[in-house]
């Protein structure tokens, strides 16, 4: 901060008047400045102007005298070149191109000294299945005598946003789970994707039997003999017509198509209503012998206490 009665530049409207002024002058005489073709092409930006804002910029909060006067010394003389160089001086475009060429040869050496080692995408260790793991809702509820910790915990009943449920004993959640999910999560998705597909296929097929029709009844109409004996061969030659248009129609083996995508679909809505009341049902058997080892253990820390009691009333009955 100046201390009481210094002059401070930035406080002073004439002076940011004639900064701004003398930055505009140089920015318009540095666009009519033809470059070299070598740097013109190494980038959309123009790095004299480029260079000047950098300047600029950088010069914009400075508060000593004597470092304002050079700055301003330097951004005089510079609006001269350029003023010569836009006016078709050679030796200011010579002088203007060097300074191009030098500031363009530092940026390369910063950017070498300065250049970061590629990043390398982060593996994440494959999760293959077991091929012999026993199923969860198979060996669930465990004993107590199998729990490892000794105590057991309730699991959670987890419905995913794809409508997937699933039972979440601990945290962080097993990978192995996440990979059933998300393998889960991309069929259901591809046999959505392939409904719609099939809709807008069956729409076209649809139009194509609509197409057919139009021409039978044009050669029935304007043809000699109907289509019997006027347009039939023509017809039959071009494979149109009595191969999948009249018998079938085009969107028959679409129509079939979907019915087996949906019976896909209303199967494994089925599987995994079952599978959910299967998990319901062990998330309740759960639950149940948690809150029976609760009571059984609460029971042994009764007893416990009345012992410790009652032999704390016998030791005191002895001392006295």
């Amino acid at each position: 901060m100046p201390v009481p009665g210094q002059f401070f530049a930035r406080a002073s409207s004439r002076h940011r008047v004639a900064c701004k002024a003398l930055y505009r002058a140089i920015l318009q005489s540095s666009s009519k400045i033809p470059l070299p073709n070598d740097v013109s092409q190494h980038s959309s930006i123009n790095p004299l102007t480029h260079l000047i804002r950098k300047r600029f910029r950088q010069n914009a909060f400075v508060d000593s005298p004597h470092m304002i006067r050079n700055a301003l010394q330097s951004g005089y003389l510079s609006e001269h070149v350029l003023r010569l160089a836009a006016d078709g001086v050679s030796t200011a475009i010579e002088q203007i191109h060097r300074l191009v060429h030098s500031h363009q040869a530092d940026v390369e050496s910063s950017r070498r000294a300065c250049s970061q080692p590629e990043l390398k995408p982060r593996l994440r260790p494959r999760v293959w299945p077991y091929s012999s793991a026993s199923k969860l809702v198979e060996k669930r509820p465990l004993p107590l005598s199998c729990i490892l910790s000794g105590q057991r915990h309730v699991p959670s009943l987890v419905m995913t946003s794809a409508g997937i449920p699933f039972l979440r004993f601990k945290r962080p959640q097993s990978p192995y789970l996440s990979r059933v999910i998300r393998d889960k999560v991309v069929q259901k998705q591809k046999k959505i994707d392939l409904r719609s597909q099939l809709e807008i296929t069956d729409f076209i097929a649809k139009s194509e039997n609509d197409w057919e029709d139009t021409v039978l009844q044009q050669i029935e109409r304007n043809v000699e003999g109907g289509i019997q004996r006027g347009g039939s061969k023509e017809w039959w030659w071009e494979g149109w017509g009595n191969g999948i248009g009249i018998d079938k129609g085009w969107d028959s083996s679409i129509t079939e198509a979907q019915k087996e995508i949906d019976a896909a679909i209303r199967t494994e809505r089925a599987s995994a209503k079952a599978y959910s009341e299967k998990m319901t049902k062990i998330y309740l058997e759960e639950k149940r012998l948690w809150q029976e080892e609760k009571e059984v253990k609460s029971a042994k820390r009764s007893a416990n206490l009345k012992l410790r009691v009652k032999y704390d009333a016998k030791s005191s009955t002895a001392r006295n």
